[in-house]
């Protein structure tokens, strides 16, 4: 692959521009919206000095902006990150098919809409493939790789070399919603919401998060994302599993406010134009009661139990992404919430950690804090069998 097309150039089509360029790959950034293309340049260079780029402006030379779609027609490799809405990512398709050669594979970057659900309208579904990347992508090496039931082995194997060439840590999963690693990082978010509703401080629950040794808290993890794109990457893990995910009228709330994170800069926290992307924002006293009127009962959660609230709802939900194959191995897993949701890795993976600290136990340590559904999966007890 020597060039590659992006469309969209937005947080995360930035990213994965960068990480491209920084290895030596052509890029043509496509984007309809002028105020993003004229940003881009700039934007792109940020994010290679960022990732430690010697000479961003030398590597950015290799970069391409456009609004016309037919500039793609000379790429090896396309890679769509637009809007999670499956209509208007389709339509971007049609456009794409008519002009790039049917071998060239068309890869989504799609964080949690199955990738058969994508492809239906496709001419040339055997070319189709998601390529998820994670945020924020200098920090976060790994990529799913996930193939839909029309995807052909060539295109699947081309892409996992072409991650391969340009640093990335791929694993292959099984297409579903959400896939394997945002499947683990909806509990971690899910219970965040509830515990911000039972009254318990933001900054209380990201710092139990962190001092457990997780990269970012899960309301740092949504302002960084955007708390619009996280409502829509749940809808889409709630239609699959309604009984599983809460949708929080808190994020609803923020959203109608406006307050969609760190690219507004208000979400769960404040950010100011002198708040480096590599610190967290201050606590933001606006946000308080905007909260409060969701909390109808406060309880008092020792600080303690605020961790296992969020890490064991994540186990559990590895067990069943197990049992379902989704995720093949427990390695799977441990690489997924390691590389690629910041997992601590001195604890050496989820799977890892629960083995070692005994399922039983955490199993039993799971009831006390919260109602746990039934059945348990067998891969939690006994994940290497």
């Amino acid at each position: 692959v020597r060039m590659v097309g992006i469309v969209g150039a937005g947080l995360m089509g930035t990213a994965i521009a960068a990480a491209h360029l920084a290895a030596d790959k052509e890029v043509i950034l496509l984007d309809n919206n002028r105020d993003a293309r004229q940003s881009a340049r700039a934007r792109v260079q940020e994010e290679l000095r960022l990732q430690g780029c010697d000479s961003p402006q030398q590597a950015a030379a290799k970069l391409r902006t456009t609004d016309d779609v037919r500039e793609l027609a000379e790429c090896d490799l396309v890679v769509e990150s637009i809007l999670e809405q499956p209509d208007v990512k389709q339509a971007l398709y049609r456009e794409l098919e008519a002009v790039v050669s049917p071998d060239v594979p068309i890869a989504t970057n799609t964080s949690t809409i199955p990738i058969r659900r994508l492809a239906d309208t496709l001419q040339h579904p055997r070319r189709f493939i998601g390529l998820h990347f994670f945020h924020p992508v200098r920090h976060r090496s790994l990529v799913e790789v996930i193939p839909g039931v029309q995807t052909s082995p060539i295109i699947r194997d081309g892409v996992l070399r072409h991650a391969i060439a340009i640093g990335k840590q791929p694993i292959v999963v099984a297409d579903g919603p959400g896939f394997v690693v945002n499947r683990l990082l909806m509990p971690y978010l899910n219970e965040a919401l509830r515990l911000l509703q039972q009254g318990v401080p933001p900054e209380a629950i990201d710092a139990a998060a962190v001092e457990f040794g997780m990269a970012m808290g899960p309301l740092r993890i949504m302002d960084e994302i955007g708390l619009d794109t996280t409502l829509a990457a749940g809808r889409v893990i709630w239609e699959a599993f309604p009984d599983r995910v809460h949708i929080s009228p808190i994020l609803i709330t923020l959203i109608k406010r406006k307050r969609l994170g760190r690219k507004t800069g208000v979400g769960f926290y404040r950010y100011t134009s002198t708040t480096s992307w590599e610190s967290p924002g201050e606590p933001d006293e606006t946000l308080k009661p905007l909260v409060d009127a969701w909390v109808d009962e406060p309880t008092t959660i020792p600080q303690a139990d605020v961790a296992g609230r969020l890490i064991l709802p994540v186990w559990l939900e590895a067990g069943r992404l197990l049992e379902e194959r989704t995720a093949a191995t427990p390695e799977i897993i441990d690489l997924g919430m390691v590389f690629g949701l910041g997992f601590p890795k001195d604890r050496g993976g989820l799977m890892y950690w629960a083995f070692r600290s005994g399922p039983e136990k955490l199993l039993a340590e799971a009831r006390r804090l919260f109602e746990v559904p039934s059945p348990i999966p067998n891969s939690l007890m006994h994940p290497w069998r």
